[in-house]
């Protein structure tokens, strides 16, 4: 009976979610199956329903405690992002959807090869290669997978909170504000950017085994991280801070040094390849971008502007002047002040986990008012929303509040995403003059892949 109710719950979640889907963009093909009428959906759902009604009740509270408030919270999290699912690709979008490979030989040796760019990432060109092979260069399958991976780390997270602290409604809200974050345009609308998402997908997985007290689940899920991208360095960092701030630490300790083992290996192994630390050059020094440490400048990025990153989280070069954003910074503000402040223990190793989280991208985490670079703070954002649901959740109105104020400043930078896309699209094409430039408004523009688009539309 449990698993019969799991299934049909997990059914009525996809389907809800397409839904979700058909509503935002309308009829829409993915791999080859057209979803033009939303009839099927509907009805899938709906058995779904009936069936449930009729499965033993233990078994159907068992499986649906905690999915209807999940799958209420991923819904509206993918109704937000719908609008933006059609644009075109962007930049070095263009690039992978051309020459990403799927050669079995060629990512082998992305395994044991470091990158031209300094970066070390085969599983990440993995992910790559995979859209490439199935979808080719359709940009809705590849945003829709990505905002797949996005819901699929909300609930991870979820499920992350929850065991932390046994409170629905601090995880639930959590994963709404994680998901609604106004960093996550960078991250989950540009594909060139999913580096981060699958990154923190295999970083959250390591996290919940660690919570398991699994050493081995939480040592193998913390390689995949770091074989996705070099923030993942910081998933350690993750696992201790929030295992210290639900006072669990002791408990957790083999797994929690197990990861930061995983980390050390790996970092030594990153190191030979290099000979360094790899990563960006710094044209003024000739020397990795990590190793130019500016005191003043890192301790202005780790201790003041990473908290207005955090809090208003808006690109303020894509827009002017608005009601509707003064509305939500206000809202958000107010929100937050008034809410009771969580235990001394969990306001401090949380803020502290966020700082420590941002360590490994120290040297690009001083981000100006039009969020360019935002995509590293996808993994620090985790520990600042978790704050956020503790102070909210006990206020039904003020969690709402804050949930709205989030849609509010995601929204106004989704929209700059999306006029960027369409803008560059057109350009690509030839239905407009405009100069293929760097960036725009603080979004990528054209700053590679100009040639990749124009081979791609056959120009």
């Amino acid at each position: 009976m449990k698993l019969a109710a799991s299934i049909l719950t997990v059914g009525a979640i996809v389907a809800s979610l397409g839904l979700a889907l058909r509503a935002g963009i309308g009829p829409f093909v993915l791999a080859g199956v057209r979803v033009a009428s939303p009839i099927g959906l509907e009805t899938v759902f709906g058995c779904a329903f009936v069936a449930l009604l009729f499965i033993k009740p233990a078994a159907k509270l068992a499986a649906t405690k905690f999915a209807v408030p999940l799958a209420a919270a991923l819904v509206l999290i993918a109704l937000v992002y719908a609008p933006n699912l059609n644009d075109p690709f962007l930049s070095d979008d263009y690039i992978l959807a051309a020459h990403a490979t799927h050669d079995p030989s060629q990512l082998a040796a992305l395994f044991h090869t470091p990158g031209g760019d300094g970066s070390f990432r085969p599983l990440g060109y993995v992910y790559f290669g995979l859209l490439r092979l199935f979808f080719g260069a359709n940009s809705l399958a590849w945003h829709l997978v990505a905002l797949t991976l996005h819901l699929a780390n909300c609930a991870l997270l979820y499920f992350i909170v929850k065991r932390l602290w046994n409170r629905a409604e601090i995880a639930v809200a959590a994963a709404l504000l994680f998901g609604l974050h106004g960093s996550r345009p960078e991250t989950v609308v540009w594909s060139a950017g999913n580096f981060d998402v699958l990154a923190c997908i295999f970083a959250f997985a390591a996290t919940l085994c660690a919570l398991r007290r699994s050493l081995v689940g939480a040592c193998a899920f913390t390689a995949l991280a770091l074989l996705s991208k070099e923030s993942a360095y910081s998933t350690p960092l993750l696992i201790l801070g929030l295992a210290y701030a639900a006072g669990r630490t002791r408990e957790l300790l083999r797994p929690i040094l197990g990861s930061f083992a995983v980390a050390a290996v790996m970092f030594v192994w990153r190191w030979t390849m290099f000979h360094g630390p790899g990563g960006y050059i710094d044209p003024a020094t000739g020397q990795a971008q990590v190793l130019s440490f500016h005191f003043g400048s890192a301790l202005k990025a780790l201790l003041l502007r990473v908290w207005a990153l955090m809090l208003f989280p808006v690109n303020w070069e894509a827009f002017t002047s608005s009601i509707w954003i003064a509305i939500a910074i206000g809202v958000a503000a107010w929100a937050l002040l008034s809410a009771p402040s969580p235990a001394r223990r969990i306001s401090v190793a949380l803020l502290a986990t966020t700082v420590a989280t941002l360590m490994p991208a120290y040297h690009l985490a001083l981000i100006g008012p039009d969020l360019n670079g935002s995509r590293i703070l996808y993994l620090p954002a985790t520990a600042f929303c978790i704050l956020c649901a503790h102070l909210v959740h006990s206020r039904r109105a003020t969690a709402t509040a804050m949930v709205l104020a989030s849609i509010i400043m995601l929204r106004v930078n989704l929209n700059a995403w999306h006029e960027d896309a369409v803008l560059a699209d057109q350009v690509c094409t030839g239905l407009t003059t405009q100069p293929p430039v760097h960036d725009r408004k603080g979004i990528v523009f054209f700053a590679n892949g100009y040639a990749e688009c124009r081979q791609l539309k056959g120009k």
